[in-house]
């Protein structure tokens, strides 16, 4: 087993991506892999399985569900996991161009090539993203069109309670926790690896948790979904869901991937907790993870410290449906407070109950935090709230936000729901009325404090008490929100609404049946892709989509009938549909869930008043001798997809890892005194980048060495001087960078062309800004240029007043086009500070 390698960059297929897609690509550094801590494995001999999620890399690498499979399965020595990934649409336009099929990130292999392909479905608009990932690697989306020569497609994740709408596309599918299945499946199919298929899948359904829908065969009646019942004797009438009750340290990663480029959530995710017993009736999540497991305190701690020496992440995210449920959360966030605050780490918690702050813990949480603080009271009258089964009151909410702002946050998050069976205007004037409290609380505490507010349509969820329930259509979210932004005008409240019509959809496939495959399928046909991103959902595709198949949305959106059959209800959760209806009555009754008033939140405070802790007055017995490196480094072709952004990011990473005495700024945001010096364009490979670190302490070897070393491969110190003297900024001196081009194909009369510019020194370059050309000269920016055996190297200034691109020499001065020279690959091979016939490099003005 390999971490890190660049095997994938030896691969053929990769050496055409990287010449004929990547250069061409927006945001190149999702498609290049070879991240710190990433597995790669030789196939030869073992089962090759890739993990692939339906949306982009920012948002699957922020998945914690792939990062555990990864871990489970590439911890066996008879399997191998690497990931892929749906592409945006310029890479699939570049893929289906250059006829590249979609490949794993670890190894550039065809995804056609695997045993099996995982597709974690963690969200209903998810579907479309199912078949780009079948469809960009050749493989059929209905299993029934599947033979052997095609990989297993085995799906999973939170948004398959209701596996029905995307069975079609599955030849097998998880339903519930993967932790232990994802080995026994391993271990089934490679007993019949030899064998036809259909011997393994029978196997697969007889285990607890997997589904195989081509065994069972739905029916219906007069329109509608009548059952669904198995095709043979030998396989369950009920697929049981599989929950993991003991979560065990090994399942979670001690060296997670870290992507290089920024993710939707970039920070180390340790989940504390997994179910909730709170019973929100709305919440799919509630029902679905029952019963609650909490993970034992000494686990985390040893996660966060694992992760962190591995990682370099300076956040932290405790994960849990509701984490301020967890036992004893205030010893625990105490316990881990040292360890945080000695190495400059930020903790937050995705959910919290404001009921359950004390003062202490938001003390802790004050000195970490880096946005606002978010709380969902979800209703705004106490008798929605005990509809839905929220089990806060108003004072509690409000004294939530007066904490919060007591403690200096700037700002507080606030959720609603909107669309709640049961509904009246007079509920909808109570989140109004929440709202204008909230800001009035905002007011008085003086200075800038802001109020967000997001609204969201309600979906009725299968496997809830409100599964049957009516949803409100895009019309009426539309005209419940605009009554809440008429009444709502105050300057400190910012008001977003969710999509409705994305929201419309996503309930209706969240309770569709299997003929919603050919929905998915139509709506795919017209374009659909990436619907979680508002500039691609487009409700009127869906709209002809459904209509194409038959379906009436109006009639969709409408409640179920009690007494008939849903589509989901051969899997069984353990909790019953009697069960189910129970609740239902109840919450339309306004009565909280049984034993909520006993659930009440157990967090106390411990006496310490509100406002800002006393500060200590800090008496060192002596003054560490600080110091300050000048630092070069090179960056070779393999790291040369990511931009400056990525490699400060990486740097700092790296330096958390090397456990370097670095200094920090002061304030509620410290982060480390570096400065980079100019920025090396995307794409560009080099040896003299630079860069100045600040110690708290005097510089040792081992200070580089060790950095070196947590270094990802590609990414090398070449050389370092001490800075003795206060020094211009690296971005402020250097004014001129020296470049080397290899010319394969060459170009015609090139030495005549560089004898040209020479000496004319006119160069005109075309600049495309905001969709309008302009044409700038250049030539004095020329200061060296020559060609030698197929190699061109040039000198080019830069400084405040302008700056011409080697890539702008090639095209408007020797006559390459825009596309051959994009090809390229450019080499910085020095950087100067250039004064007459002085050129000095960094580490001389030091």
């Amino acid at each position: 087993m390999i971490e890190n390698s660049s095997f994938a960059h030896k691969n053929p297929l990769w050496r055409k991506i990287e010449k004929d897609l990547l250069p061409f690509a927006i945001k190149p550094g999702r498609y290049v892999g070879n991240e710190l801590n990433s597995v790669v494995k030789d196939h030869s001999g073992k089962l090759k399985i890739a993990l692939t999620f339906p949306d982009i890399y920012e948002i699957g690498m922020s998945y914690l569900g792939m990062h555990i499979l990864y871990n489970i399965i590439n911890k066996r020595s008879d399997c191998v996991a690497e990931r892929a990934f749906q592409v945006w649409p310029d890479m699939e336009k570049l893929m289906r161009e250059n006829e590249v099929p979609l490949f794993s990130l670890e190894t550039c292999t065809p995804l056609a090539q695997f045993d099996i392909i995982g597709i974690s479905v963690t969200y209903e608009m998810h579907a479309p993203g199912v078949l780009s990932l079948l469809d960009l690697a050749g493989v059929p989306f209905r299993a029934k069109d599947r033979d052997e020569s095609y990989p297993l497609i085995i799906g999973g994740g939170p948004a398959i309670i209701n596996p029905e709408p995307v069975a079609d596309f599955f030849d097998a599918m998880v339903i519930g926790d993967g932790e232990e299945l994802v080995t026994e499946i391993i271990d089934i199919i490679k007993e019949h690896r030899e064998q036809p298929r259909e011997k393994a899948l029978k196997e697969l359904a007889n285990l607890k948790g997997v589904y195989v829908p081509s065994l069972y065969e739905p029916g219906y009646e007069n329109g509608l979904f009548k059952s669904i019942t198995p095709v043979a004797e030998d396989i369950p009438e009920t697929v049981k869901v599989r929950s993991c009750m003991e979560l065990k340290r090994d399942y979670y990663p001690s060296k997670p991937i870290v992507p290089f480029i920024e993710t939707t959530h970039d920070r180390l995710a340790v989940e504390i907790m997994r179910g909730c017993v709170n019973g929100c009736r709305f919440c799919q999540a509630g029902y679905q993870y029952r019963p609650q497991r909490p993970r034992k305190q000494e686990d985390i701690y040893a996660q966060i410290q694992a992760g962190y020496w591995a990682t370099g992440f300076d956040d932290v995210t405790l994960l849990s449906l509701s984490s301020t449920d967890y036992p004893e959360l205030e010893k625990a966030i105490t316990a881990m407070m040292p360890f945080m605050r000695q190495n400059h780490i930020s903790l937050s918690l995705p959910s919290l109950r404001p009921g359950s702050l004390s003062t202490t813990m938001l003390n802790h949480l004050k000195h970490q935090r880096k946005s606002g603080i978010t709380f969902a009271p979800e209703g705004g009258t106490q008798r929605m709230r005990n509809v839905m089964g929220k089990n806060i009151t108003a004072e509690e909410i409000y004294d939530g936000i007066r904490k919060a702002f007591d403690n200096d946050w700037t700002l507080v998050k606030l959720y609603f729901m909107i669309g709640i069976p049961g509904e009246t205007e007079e509920d909808i004037y109570g989140i109004i009325n929440s709202i204008k409290e909230a800001s009035r609380i905002a007011r008085s505490k003086g200075g800038k404090k802001n109020i967000n507010v997001t609204i969201s349509p309600f979906c009725p969820k299968p496997g809830t008490p409100w599964q049957w329930e009516h949803q409100l259509s895009h019309e009426k979210v539309f005209e419940a929100f605009d009554m809440i932004a008429d009444h709502v005008r105050n300057r400190n409240v910012n008001l977003k609404l969710h999509n409705p019509k994305l929201s419309e959809i996503e309930g209706i496939l969240g309770r569709g049946d299997r003929r919603f495959a050919e929905v998915v399928e139509k709506a795919y046909q017209y374009g659909t892709r990436l619907d979680g991103w508002s500039e691609y959902f487009d409700y009127e595709r869906w709209c002809k989509a459904f209509s194409d198949c038959g379906f009436d949305l109006e009639d969709l959106l409408e409640v179920k009938f009690l007494h008939n059959p849903l589509p989901w209800e051969h899997i069984d959760k353990g909790i019953s549909r009697k069960f189910l209806l129970a609740e239902r009555d109840r919450s339309l009754a306004g009565e909280l869930p049984p034993g909520a008033d006993l659930k009440k939140s157990g967090v106390q405070g411990d006496g310490m008043e509100y406002g800002r802790s006393t500060k200590k007055k800090i008496i060192q017995s002596a003054i560490p001798t600080k110091s300050r490196i000048r630092m070069r480094y090179g960056r070779d072709e393999s790291i040369r997809f990511y931009s400056h952004l990525d490699m400060i990011r990486m740097f700092n990473r790296a330096i958390r890892r090397a456990g370097l005495p670095v200094s920090y700024s002061q304030g509620y945001h410290p982060h480390m005194k570096l400065a980079f010096g100019p920025p090396l364009p995307l794409g560009f490979s080099s040896e003299a980048e630079y860069l100045d670190i600040q110690l708290d302490t005097s510089f040792e070897k081992w200070h580089l060495q060790k950095l070196n070393d947590c270094l990802p491969k590609g990414v090398t110190i070449n050389g370092s001087k001490l800075v003795y003297s206060k020094v211009e900024s690296l971005s402020k001196s250097i004014n001129c960078a020296q470049y080397r081009i290899k010319i394969n194909s060459g170009i015609p009369e090139i030495e005549s062309k560089i004898e040209n510019l020479l000496s004319s020194r006119e160069i005109t370059v075309t600049r495309v800004k905001k969709e309008q050309e302009k044409q700038i000269e250049v030539g004095h920016l020329l200061h060296d240029l020559s060609y030698s055996d197929g190699v061109i190297e040039m000198l080019l200034g830069v400084t405040p007043d302008g700056y011409v691109r080697p890539g702008e020499i090639i095209v408007f001065g020797l006559g390459l086009s825009p596309e051959e020279s994009m090809k390229l690959v450019y080499h910085r091979a020095g950087q100067y500070f250039l004064q007459g016939v002085r050129k000095a490099e960094p580490f001389d003005l030091v």
